[in-house]
């Protein structure tokens, strides 16, 4: 049986910018978490290696207006 998911945030890349320009975050995926707490990711795109993409996943709190 597969648990009830909640939308618990947006999954946004952590992507430095050159020159001390501010770090950009795009959303590449969604969080969710079920009901016995576990926490899955659900990505929709992966930044390209030329793009200085740190690696590093930052979740953030879903905004009122923002579907998943």
């Amino acid at each position: 049986m597969n648990p009830e998911k909640t939308f618990i945030g947006a999954a946004c890349a952590h992507v430095p910018q050159p020159n001390g320009a501010k770090t950009k975050y795009p959303r590449i995926g969604s969080v969710f978490q079920d009901s016995e707490g576990r926490i899955s990711i659900k990505i929709d795109s992966i930044p390209i290696a030329s793009s200085d993409w740190s690696g590093w996943i930052n979740v953030f709190p879903p905004k009122d207006d923002e579907p998943f």
